[in-house]
């Protein structure tokens, strides 16, 4: 295979991969006895370049012609992702402590459902209704603003930095869906965003990485680009 035939989203994948084993490495060497990053660590600046090398393949990706994917393939990473969710919610519901939280979870459950109901459309070549991703981005939406307490009594901003932008890109990304399903999308933006968030999504689980991650990166990669 020809070095020039491979598509970029290979390429974003393998970036992917490198940052999140950058993000990882700063964690077995880069933290001081109190656990904070030690400053002008290698591995902190390699990851900030690998990081704009990624936005620029993001970009470049964004400005290419569409390559439709498989709509299959696409429909097993919609249901993975709403066993992964749906998993989620079954194992928090314990740790649930306020209204936003709780709205967080329904809005879950419609996103798993939304998910299925895309996964069907894409498995047997019927348009999806556009409600199946506007319920995926309210649940990321949600998701985000819930996950601010968390991250707001962290003092490495590299823990929520990449995190919440994985979770903005995943929203915008099932907003310009949403889009698409009537007739108003952006492709561009679609591309774009599904890049971001595949990127942000390995680099902000460093060490390990949630099935609903994995699962969630899956979903954008195989994004059929209609």
């Amino acid at each position: 295979m020809k070095l020039k035939k491979i598509p970029i989203p290979v390429y974003m994948l393998a970036v992917s991969a490198l940052g999140g084993f950058l993000h990882s490495l700063l964690y077995m060497t880069g933290l001081d006895d109190k656990g904070l990053l030690i400053p002008g660590q290698p591995a902190q600046l390699l990851l900030w370049l690998v990081t704009a090398g990624a936005v620029a393949l993001a970009v470049l990706y964004s400005r290419q012609p569409p390559m439709p994917q498989n709509r299959k393939l696409h429909a097993v990473a919609c249901w993975l992702l709403a066993v992964c969710i749906l998993a989620d919610i079954f194992l928090g519901l314990t740790e649930v402590r306020t209204r936003l939280g709780w709205l967080t979870q329904i809005a879950g459950i419609l996103c798993c459902a939304g998910l299925i109901w895309s996964g069907a459309c894409q498995f047997t070549g019927k348009p999806v209704f556009f409600l199946a991703h506007g319920a995926v981005c309210l649940y990321f939406a949600l998701r985000l603003v819930s996950s601010y307490h968390n991250w707001s009594g962290t003092p490495r901003i590299l823990d929520y930095f990449f995190s919440m932008f994985s979770l903005v890109f995943l929203a915008l990304f099932a907003y310009h869906r949403t889009a698409a399903d009537v007739g108003m999308g952006k492709p561009r933006m679609q591309r774009l965003c599904a890049m971001l968030a595949l990127y942000c999504t390995f680099v902000g689980s460093p060490m390990s990485i949630a099935p609903s991650s994995l699962a969630a990166a899956l979903w954008v990669f195989t994004d059929p680009q209609e």
